[in-house]
């Protein structure tokens, strides 16, 4: 894909906001520091002209580009993200790994994204963006478990959204990600079926897959599910979805 991408990129085309990532993300592929340097800094003073004419109107005008540059930002700050270790890595560097402050570092910086995407307007719009760049910041560091987070943070918006076409897109592409596929996975799945009204089938689906993961918890009383969830024929559609999220 990075070849469409720089074939894409090769040709006259304007200069704006998507340009400009894709050029980072090709430079940042490339491993050429000064082109994403160069890159980062063009792109930012293309912000700034219109966020200054913006701010004379309205926060809410100037909001999309001071987004912009939340996202220049991420991209400068994944710079330093450390890719996950492969095993001929692993194995090189023995048992004790020499990159576990690689690891805290890594995980330090994603904590701080997480902080500061709750700190967004909570809208499909405005995060999908975000987090499309976010997973593919992760993949071009290998990362490949947080790719898969974000993949199911745009399937929850897009669900709560009621975007359910996006939100199924969005699973999909989550689960050919590489590395374990986690409960929180089929959870998801769950959740937009039962949005999507298909009740017995979110239920079913939930109840198989608590049991395949049963290994992964404690022993507990086994209760079936339908002795404690129901379907109120009388339920508004609004009421549902207030308790799928």
């Amino acid at each position: 894909k990075w070849d469409a991408v720089g074939d894409f990129l090769s040709r006259p085309c304007e200069t704006n906001h998507e340009v400009s990532v894709g050029q980072i993300l090709m430079a940042t592929y490339q491993r050429d520091e000064h082109k994403i340097k160069q890159h980062l800094t063009r792109a930012r003073l293309d912000t700034m002209g219109p966020l200054a004419a913006a701010c004379m109107e309205s926060y809410h005008r100037a909001y999309p580009f001071l987004m912009r540059l939340h996202m220049l930002n991420e991209l400068e700050e994944s710079l330093v993200l450390a890719p996950q270790p492969t095993p001929a890595r692993e194995q090189e560097r023995g048992k004790e790994r020499a990159d576990q402050g690689e690891d805290v570092a890594n995980r330090e910086m994603l904590d701080e994204w997480d902080q500061r995407l709750k700190l967004t307007q909570p809208s499909y719009r405005t995060r999908e963006p975000i987090l499309l760049l976010r997973r593919t910041i992760f993949e071009l560091h290998g990362l490949h478990q947080e790719a898969m987070a974000c993949w199911l943070h745009i399937a929850k918006a897009a669900r709560v959204s009621q975007h359910f076409h996006t939100a199924e897109t969005a699973l999909l592409s989550a689960s050919s990600s590489q590395g374990p596929k986690p409960l929180k996975l089929e959870i998801a799945r769950a959740k937009l079926q039962w949005e999507q009204g298909n009740y017995h089938e979110a239920l079913m689906h939930l109840q198989r897959e608590l049991e395949k993961h049963a290994p992964e918890f404690p022993p507990v009383p086994t209760v079936p599910v339908y002795s404690t969830l129901s379907v109120p024929s009388n339920r508004s559609s609004s009421q549902n979805a207030d308790m799928s999220r």
